[in-house]
């Protein structure tokens, strides 16, 4: 008597059983070699967060494992190798954050600030050559990130104000700024923060947790730096607080008019994603003691 609970053969005459399993994971193989070659590609910076974390952790893997092999040098022999394998993957680094973005370069910047401030835990070759991401963000193109402000307020930027540059004055870890006029005829700075960027973080700052873990050079935790960033990033990603904030110091140094200034908010044309201030060139930068020192 037929069997009532044989499952149809596949197309390669093998019978499938409990629930397509064979099935499922020529699926799984299909897809992580997608990812791979997205990766590869340079496309790993989409909404993928499979992608952009095989992508991330298949890189880690490799510099780990040459890492790993050092073990058995010693002396001279092993500081050279060491130092070597610092320099090409710090650029292996930098080239990951560049191409992911968001998260990636935050962390990358955070590293980058730590000169001098973290001992050996992490290597000086990463801290120079992450260097790059704090004045050399990779940016996107302004239809990308044009799309938070039709989500925002139900049009693009360019139907609610005269015009707007889109070409970046500046891009960051989080957002990228265009010069825009207003209808009112007024030079306003509009930030906008990239999109899918708060679904992918949490993604993202897993990830590194887990290749921190893995890691810990010189056995030291690197845990605490995705720690540090996953509670700083929650609120760095609400532009109504760098608003509020914005405003509060506006008020606070308004005395100090004209030598020090602080951009004011336009509020219609401010959300949680988006930050328009009235634009100010020229302007030094507070962190910028050179040119500080110029104008004494």
């Amino acid at each position: 008597m037929p069997d009532d609970h044989a499952q149809p053969e596949n197309g390669s005459g093998s019978t499938v059983k409990g629930g397509n399993h064979a099935s499922n994971a020529t699926h799984g193989q299909a897809k992580a070699k997608r990812c791979v070659m997205q990766y590869a590609a340079g496309s790993a910076s989409s909404t993928d967060g499979m992608t952009r974390g095989f992508g991330a952790m298949c890189t880690f893997n490799i510099a780990k494992t040459e890492y790993d092999a050092l073990e058995k040098l010693g002396g001279k022999e092993y500081e050279n190798a060491l130092h070597a394998l610092h320099r090409k993957h710090s650029q292996t680094a930098l080239n990951v954050a560049r191409n992911n973005g968001g998260i990636f370069v935050k962390i990358g910047q955070f590293i980058a600030s730590l000169e001098g401030a973290s001992g050996d835990a992490i290597p000086h070759e990463y801290v120079e050559a992450l260097a790059e991401l704090t004045d050399k963000a990779p940016a996107q193109p302004f239809e990308t990130v044009n799309q938070v402000v039709s989500e925002d307020f139900g049009s693009p930027l360019e139907y609610l104000v005269r015009s707007v540059g889109k070409d970046p004055i500046a891009a960051g870890s989080l957002a990228q700024v265009h010069v825009a006029e207003t209808h009112e005829g007024a030079a306003v700075a509009v930030k906008l923060q990239y999109p899918h960027l708060r679904a992918q973080a949490e993604a993202d700052l897993d990830t590194f947790e887990t290749m921190a873990g893995m890691l810990q050079p010189g056995g030291h935790d690197l845990g605490w730096l995705v720690r540090d960033v996953r509670r700083a990033i929650k609120q760095e990603l609400d532009f109504g607080i760098e608003r509020q904030n914005g405003e509060i110091a506006r008020a606070a140094l308004a005395h100090l008019w004209p030598h020090v200034c602080v951009p004011r908010a336009i509020a219609k044309l401010c959300s949680s994603r988006v930050l328009t201030t009235e634009f100010m060139p020229n302007l030094t930068r507070v962190d910028d003691p050179a040119a500080l020192a110029e104008q004494q």
